[in-house]
């Protein structure tokens, strides 16, 4: 995939989980958006030729894991393959 499209469709996948789960998403540079929030952080890394999405959950947020993983997964395939 494109880089440009690529980053448009991690844009809208921070647009989404932002609002769904209260992340402060933002670019802290061209390959790494980080996101935030009580409970929850992570980062996805754009590569030559990956993507790496790291998360870590803490307290409560971790019984949400499944379904979090699940939203990612879903909209990974829908909008970045």
């Amino acid at each position: 995939m494109p880089y440009d499209e690529l980053k448009i469709g991690l844009d809208k996948l921070a647009d989404k989980l932002g609002k769904q789960y209260q992340l402060d998403c933002s670019w802290d540079s061209d390959e790494c958006l980080s996101f935030k929030r009580g409970g929850a952080a992570g980062q996805v890394s754009i590569g030559d030729q990956a993507v790496e999405l790291t998360v870590s959950l803490g307290g409560l947020m971790s019984m949400f894991k499944g379904t979090i993983e699940q939203e990612i997964k879903g909209f990974i395939d829908e909008y970045i393959y």
